[in-house]
Order: C-alpha cells, then sequence, then structure tokens
C-alpha cells in the first residue's frame, strides 16, 4: 500500500517537473542545496556552537584582568570569532533566496518563447502545444515564487535564532 503511494508520488512530481521544464529541475536543486545549508547551520547551533561558546566562555572567565584595553580587544575578537561562524553561509542563503524567483522569470520566458514558436509554426490552430507553452510559462514562476517565500522565511528566523545566540554569548562575556 505505501509502495504504492511513494511510487505514485514519484509520477506525480515527474509529470510536474517535465510539464515545468528543465528551469524547475534547476530550481529543484537549488532547493535542495539550500535546504542542505540550512540543515548544516541547525547542525552547528545545536550540536559545534555550544562546544565554541563554553570555550570562548573560560576562556574570558579564566582572565584576572577584564577591563584593560587588551582585555576588551580580546573579547571582541572572540565575539567576532563567534559571529563569523554563526553567520557562515547565511549569505549564501540570502543570495539563493534572491535567486529563485529569478529561475522562475526566466522559466517564464522560456514559456513564451515555446508559445511563440508553436504559434509561427503552427498558427493559433494547435491548442495542445500552446498549452504546454503556458504550463512552462507558469510553474516555474509558480515554483519559483513559493520557493522564495518559503526561503525567505527560514533565512529570517535562522538570522534571527543566530544573532539571539550571538546577543547571549555576548553577555556571557560581560566586563568586570
Amino acid at each position: 500500500m505505501q509502495l504504492q503511494y511513494f511510487a505514485q508520488t514519484r509520477e506525480q512530481l515527474q509529470h510536474f517537473l517535465g510539464a515545468g521544464g528543465p528551469i524547475l529541475w534547476v530550481l529543484l536543486a537549488l532547493m535542495f542545496l539550500f535546504w542542505l545549508l540550512v540543515f548544516e547551520r541547525c547542525w552547528f547551533v545545536v550540536f559545534s556552537f555550544p562546544r565554541l561558546k563554553k570555550n570562548l566562555v573560560s576562556s574570558w572567565l579564566s582572565r584576572d584582568d577584564r577591563n584593560s584595553w587588551f582585555a576588551r580587544k580580546q573579547r571582541e575578537a572572540s565575539l567576532a570569532q563567534a559571529q563569523h561562524a554563526l553567520m557562515r553561509n547565511i549569505g549564501l542563503l540570502k543570495l539563493i533566496t534572491v535567486v529563485f524567483p529569478m529561475l522562475g522569470l526566466l522559466g517564464t520566458v522560456s514559456g513564451m518563447m515555446q508559445i511563440f514558436d508553436t504559434m509561427q509554426e503552427q498558427g493559433n490552430t494547435n491548442t495542445q502545444a500552446m498549452a504546454e507553452g503556458i504550463s512552462l510559462a507558469t510553474l516555474p514562476t509558480m515554483a519559483g515564487m513559493v520557493s522564495a517565500l518559503v526561503a525567505l522565511f527560514v533565512v529570517a528566523q535562522l538570522a534571527f535564532i543566530l544573532s539571539r545566540k550571538h546577543l547571549h554569548l555576548e553577555r556571557l562575556l560581560a566586563l568586570k
């Protein structure tokens, strides 16, 4: 029963990707990369950042002097190191978010070009060929916009969580 469900779902997905043209395959690959980077950041926050935070805090608390100019610069360097580690790949995630709707528009243009080619070759009589061009024009646009909206929300939430982690670390590295 479940095997049949997965086979049917795979078939529907292949039909959807085929109806949308090659741009949908590019969008799918880009969405896979996006989620891979998101999960990498989540993995870092859950497993790697606590160790980094523990090392930075223990190093800071073991200092005798926390008020001198040198101590403040060391604190700033530690916070910059943590900020860099936390925000790694966020710029790439934002870039991918911007690329999603652009790829959708590229799909629209390629679909409209196919419609015009069909009209030039066969006139307005072949509605089936025109319908294929319309699906090539609309499906990538829809997929690109949906991908961009989801990515925009995910990146905003992830950036918020990461900035909160950095703020918490900044408070832990308090000056005397």
